[in-house]
């Protein structure tokens, strides 16, 4: 029997990872219109080149359950696969659901927060950087589980 719920998570998923792909063009043009415009500045002798504006939509930042979730995996070895991520998700009681998981990976791994090696993922510099806080969190976690192992 097919889940019910199983078309409209394909469709999410699609639309997320279409969405993904999008706001890399968007962000691959602002660096092409960058250049021509520093281009043009260049050879015009120095002349200021009136910019657009251009109305964005302004990035929001990580939550704090998708920073824990980068934080554990980039203290990970091997590269976890999603299955070893799911794990961590359900243990944490992060409350992120397993078709958002999977499609926030891909997401992820689309605008270079997280690489695809050894059959898992693996946090890059970039996400390293957009889930600091996370990090210190995790770091400040471990460090109170070790004091109160000493006691």
């Amino acid at each position: 029997m097919v889940n019910s719920t199983e078309p409209l998570v394909a469709l999410l998923t699609n639309a997320r990872e279409r969405l993904a792909k999008a706001e890399r063009s968007v962000e691959n043009l602002r660096l092409e219109v960058s250049l021509y415009e520093k281009a043009l500045a260049a050879v015009s002798g120095g002349m200021a080149v009136r910019k657009q504006q251009v109305t964005t939509r302004k990035k929001r930042g990580l939550s704090d359950s998708w920073q824990d979730v980068l934080a554990w995996i980039g203290n990970q070895a091997p590269a976890p696969d999603t299955e070893q991520i799911w794990q961590f998700v359900e243990n944490e009681l992060l409350g992120i659901q397993r078709p958002t998981l999977r499609s926030q990976l891909s997401i992820y791994t689309g605008q270079g927060l997280l690489e695809r090696a050894e059959g898992g993922y693996r946090v890059t510099e970039t996400g390293r950087m957009a889930a600091k806080d996370g990090f210190e969190r995790r770091a400040a976690k471990s460090a109170n589980a070790d004091d109160l192992d000493g006691l």
